[in-house]
């Protein structure tokens, strides 16, 4: 029932899925992200995370909740709150609104991001009446530039497209926070959508459309680096880095050192290698390999604020979903054209927004 919405349809499904990961320690996320502690009874191995990397994430909660494993009441009262909400209208949008429920009143939020929050709780209360109304409401397919006729909506097309558009609709939202907190508009997402290889209709996917897009911004020509000079800058930027290094246990190396130094870079052409084919990139990962370039690597290590979580977050659903109808058979093609269309959710997402803050309700 979590899953269930117009809007925030399979939300929490998509995100688990293409988040959390053998490699990723799950527990631990889950621990930074709902502020709980998880105890010593449930392992990474034990039943209740097997199911939550599966997608089944109401068996943790229901074991947290009765173990009391939380830093604080008042924010367990808050999470996954479903006292009054009958059985019908259960879905997705319970732990959005919880989330943001939870964080709104934050001491020093700036008024326009008290705005962001009450407009992302908007759609909270849309999707709720939506579930409450028990209609399908084709037109509303509408809302989210979702045009299908009925007989194309149950087939493996009809599908991709919903799930791929709103994915699309859920990234814009979390674009328009980075764009509040950094007072200018951006599409951020663009130049990482997937893309058709040259002469041919096979799908080159995000992850390896962003490694080029990486390689071309820490070029100093004309031309993009080359995957080799790529691993040596990894390699410099790790070695070279006093955080990286103090919290990896190393000693941190000066330029000059690293003259003397002919390293093997083995791993890390095998991490990059990997993060390409899978397209699934863990938090840790993703801050020693990839934003290291372009930030300093954080003291402890973790993915801290939440403008990298959610650009490290919907790469790695928008990875994930391209693979998935991939395997079920949909062509590159027409996954690239349903991507192609991020910007227009991003506009629109924008222009509800500017509507929101006038009117305080949520257009169409």
């Amino acid at each position: 029932m979590i899953n269930r919405g117009i809007i925030f349809n399979n939300l929490i499904s998509t995100w688990v899925k293409s988040n959390l990961h053998k490699d990723a320690n799950d527990a631990l996320f889950w621990q930074r992200l709902l502020r709980v502690t998880t105890g010593e009874s449930i392992g990474s191995d034990s039943q209740i995370m097997r199911k939550f990397r599966q997608g089944e994430i109401q068996p943790l909660f229901n074991e947290l909740m009765k173990q009391q494993r939380w830093d604080d009441q008042e924010i367990a009262d808050k999470i996954t709150r479903y006292d009054g909400v009958p059985d019908s209208e259960i879905g997705a949008w319970i732990l959005v609104r919880d989330f943001f429920e939870t964080y709104r009143d934050a001491e020093g939020m700036s008024a326009s991001h008290q705005h962001y929050f009450n407009f992302v709780l908007a759609h909270c209360q849309l999707e709720r009446s939506l579930l409450m109304s028990k209609s399908t409401l084709p037109s509303f397919k509408e809302w989210l530039l979702i045009i299908q006729t009925p007989k194309q909506c149950q087939t493996d097309l009809g599908m991709c497209e919903r799930e791929i558009k709103r994915c699309l609709y859920w990234a814009a939202l979390g674009v328009l926070d980075i764009c509040i907190a950094t007072n200018k508009r951006d599409s951020i997402f663009s130049p990482f959508l997937p893309k058709l290889a040259k002469g041919n209709t096979s799908i080159v996917y995000s992850s390896k459309v962003m490694i080029t897009e990486i390689l071309k911004k820490l070029s100093d020509g004309p031309k993009p680096l080359s995957k080799n000079e790529f691993y040596k800058r990894i390699y410099i930027k790790q070695r070279t880095s006093s955080e990286y290094c103090n919290f990896h246990g190393l000693e941190t190396l000066s330029p000059k050192s690293l003259e003397l130094i002919d390293p093997d870079y083995g791993t890390i052409k095998k991490k990059i290698q990997r993060y390409e084919r899978s397209g699934f990139i863990t938090t840790e990962h993703y801050l020693a390999y990839l934003r290291i370039h372009f930030e300093a690597y954080p003291d402890n290590g973790k993915l801290q604020d939440g403008h990298s979580a959610i650009f490290w977050s919907f790469l790695n659903m928008f990875n994930y979903l391209q693979r998935k109808w991939i395997n079920k058979g949909v062509s590159g093609s027409v996954i690239v054209e349903y991507f192609q269309t991020y910007e227009d959710y991003v506009k629109l997402v924008f222009k509800r927004y500017d509507e929101f803050v006038l009117t305080d309700e949520l257009m169409s």
